[in-house]
Formats: C-alpha cells, structure tokens, sequence
C-alpha cells in the first residue's frame, strides 16, 4: 500500500467550477481504494462512499475499525473487499479499517487504511491549482475536478514545459498549455505556463513535466516537476 505524503505548504487555491456553480449537486457514490490512503473525501449529505480494498497477502482480512457513524453511517450488510457508507450531516471524521487476523484478533493490524472524510449539504467538483513549490506532493481528487499546473517559463531561451508522463485514463489535457507572459515593465523577467487536466477516472497517475529545448529530446531535461494524483471514481 502505499504510504501517502500530505502536501506541507501546499499552494492549492481551490475554486467552485463556473459551470458546475450554478447547478445542484446529484446525490452520487463516490469510490475510493488503496491509493487514496491517507487522503482527504468530499462529500455531500446523502451521498455514498464505497471504499474499495484488495484482499492484503499477508492473511489478515479489512474490517471497519473507527468512524463517526453520526456523519458517515456505516452499511451493516456491506463487508470486504467493499464498505460503504453513507454521508447523513455535514461534518468531518476519520474513516479507518484495519487489516486483522482471524486466528489471533489480539495481533497488532497488518494494515491500516485512513482516510478523511469531510460531508457538506452539496459538493460540487473543484477547481484545483498547483504551481512549483507543489511539486513532489501526493494529491487528491475526485472525477469531475479540474487540475491546472502553473509553472515558470521563459520561450525566448528556447525551454518548454511538456508532459513526459501522466495516466489520460485518470487526467485528460483539456488542450494545449497556454503562455502568460510577464507583467509590462519587467524586462528580462520570465512568464508562466499553465495545464489544465480534467479528472476522468478513478486510479492513480503520476503527472511528469519536464521543462527542456525540444531540440535536445537525448539531454537530461533542465528542471523536472511531477505529483501523483490519487483520483475517486462517481457513480450513480
């Protein structure tokens, strides 16, 4: 499993999407697995949250082991490899399950899965920016949300932002970066360019971005910038 690294000084400014603001958010499950360990949910009240877990190797089996039932009110027929839940007030808790062997249920967990789960009245998808300090952090969306990656640029020298590595099953580019140059009266300052990802899909995706001349495709990039994005699937 891996082991999630919460974003530090993260600089996320999260925005309601202009389209989405206007409309009322439909009650939807929301699915979550292994990767999004150690991440933060967004609920609405009645929606659903199915957490999805693999079978570990180690002999142990998932079973619920602490949440705030007055805001997320587990299903009683639901048991492993899939626990729901459903989202009655808003509100927060945490949302953990432990890895436990049946021969010895006295034995410290094999595996402890925690999330937190955050419920409000309506949720509706985000909009998420990161820039350059973000780089190296784990991040967390739900399908429907919108990334966009901000980072300094300066074309006149030959260097470009491009993608070398991302998941489009997970994030899809809405289209081709776009280039802000500097404020006027900056001379020799450079301008940023900017990403726009949609999230399609549940799963995981390391996004890479490298910043080289496109004439030098055979020479170390000049800088690197990358995340890994831990995305929830939405059902009906």
């Amino acid at each position: 499993m891996r082991s999630a690294k919460l974003p530090g000084a993260l600089a996320l400014a999260v925005v309601l999407l202009g389209a989405a603001a206007s409309a009322s958010a439909a009650i939807q499950t929301v699915i979550i697995g292994e990767l999004y360990d150690g991440g933060t949910v967004n609920l609405g009240a009645g929606d659903t949250l199915e957490v999805n877990l693999p079978a570990p190797p180690s002999g142990c089996a998932w079973v619920p082991a602490f949440v705030d039932a007055t805001i997320l009110k587990p299903d009683p027929a639901s048991a492993a490899p899939k626990f729901r839940y459903r989202a009655l007030v808003a509100g927060s808790t945490s949302l953990g399950l432990a890895c436990l062997k049946s021969s010895d249920p006295q034995a410290p967990p094999g595996g402890l899965f925690r999330v937190q789960v955050v419920v409000k009245d309506s949720v509706l998808p985000r909009g998420l920016l990161l820039e350059e300090p973000d780089g190296g952090s784990d991040i967390f969306l739900t399908q429907g949300d919108v990334l966009q990656v901000k980072l300094p640029s300066t074309p006149s020298t030959g260097y470009s932002w491009v993608i070398a590595g991302n998941a489009p099953s997970v994030l899809r580019p809405t289209g081709d970066p776009k280039y802000d140059p500097p404020a006027k009266g900056s001379p020799g300052a450079g301008g940023t360019q900017t990403f726009e990802f949609r999230v399609v899909g549940g799963g995981g995706a390391f996004l890479d971005l490298v910043y080289r001349r496109p004439f030098e495709k055979d020479a170390p990039p000049a800088r690197r910038w990358s995340v890994f994005v831990a995305s929830a699937a939405v059902g009906p």
